[in-house]
């Protein structure tokens, strides 16, 4: 595995470097690694979710404020390491990252020296982070592991999840790119980007984080079902875990209130109730007001986020 050289990012003030990768079975893949240092011992690395990539520079700031450099990436077929022809998003096998996690740890512990490691994950990110600090907990380079919302489950009747967890699977194995959903909507979307007016505060490329969700492949379901059920399981994470969530779930097929203060995308209860199998030291944080990704909650919101998760982060690393 190769790496070409870090240039400048998209973002002021950043660096990023493409990570090669060995091809997957739907080809030639790379991952990016950004990265905005201070000179500190100390590091996160970011992992991002499912329709996203990393732009979230305030982010960085609040990780540098308290003594960290930092670190995010973009996963294969995502943002920054999207190639012309791949299908956005696109992976059968959540275990298939791991590849790109290993590449950026070895570099942030190895090669920029950092004693203590915290490997940070939102959403489809979390569920992965999880599944990687299980499997390679064992080496002893994560510090610790912060969730913030972790797709634990999938959201709907129990009808639907029924389906997405028996039925799309094997199709999935069958023909990986059935369309299992067209388009999610735009309307989580509209409460992020202040771009559709509806009181978010962010600018992003809505070609890399589209408006409308992307096309649940069956593929994907697969991939994440199988994830679901080693969570399911239990996993032994052993580093100290930290979870934040929104304090309820909310959304419908309308515009209402509760897209600007609860997690419109998953059920919150299950998250929290599958959180504590992760590991023998899991600390949860509860944030009313908060949204699906709480970081980009309104302010007052995300200060009381980046206070709990920055505390408890400063406090395994002393």
């Amino acid at each position: 595995m190769s790496a070409r050289v870090v240039e400048p990012d998209i973002l002021d003030g950043f660096e990023a470097e493409t990570l090669e990768l060995p091809p997957d079975r739907d080809g030639p893949v790379v991952a990016t690694l950004v990265r905005r240092r201070i000179g500190a011992e100390r590091a996160v690395l970011y992992v991002h979710g499912y329709n996203d990539y990393f732009f979230q520079v305030e982010m960085a700031d609040r990780w540098n404020a308290a003594g960290f450099d930092f670190y995010a990436l973009d996963l294969r077929r995502y943002g920054r390491s999207l190639r012309p022809g791949q299908r956005l998003a696109f992976i059968r096998n959540l275990h298939d990252y791991f590849q790109e996690i290993d590449a950026a740890v070895e570099r942030i512990r190895e090669r920029d020296g950092h004693r203590q490691l915290i490997l940070s994950g939102h959403s489809t990110g979390g569920l992965t982070c999880a599944l990687y600090a299980h499997h390679r907990g064992d080496r002893g380079t994560l510090t610790g592991l912060l969730l913030n919302t972790p797709f634990f489950s999938f959201q709907g009747t129990r009808l639907q999840k029924l389906l997405l967890r028996h039925l799309v699977p094997r199709i999935g194995r069958i023909d990986p790119r059935w369309v299992v959903q067209k388009d999610g909507g735009p309307l989580y979307l509209w409460s992020l980007h202040r771009g559709f007016g509806k009181g978010g505060e962010w600018e992003f490329d809505l070609t890399w984080k589209t408006a409308g969700g992307l096309p649940l492949l069956a593929g994907w379901i697969g991939a994440v079902h199988a994830g679901h059920e080693e969570v399911r399981a239990g996993l032994d994470v052993p580093c100290p875990v930290f979870v934040i969530t929104s304090a309820r779930s909310g959304g419908g097929g309308a515009w209402n209130p509760s897209y600007l203060d609860s997690d419109v995308v998953l059920d919150v209860r299950t998250i929290r109730a599958r959180s504590w199998g992760l590991g023998r030291d899991v600390t949860q944080r509860v944030l009313p007001g908060a949204l699906h990704d709480v970081i980009l909650s309104a302010k007052p919101v995300r200060d009381q986020a980046y206070a709990k998760m920055l505390e408890w982060a400063i406090a395994i690393c002393s």
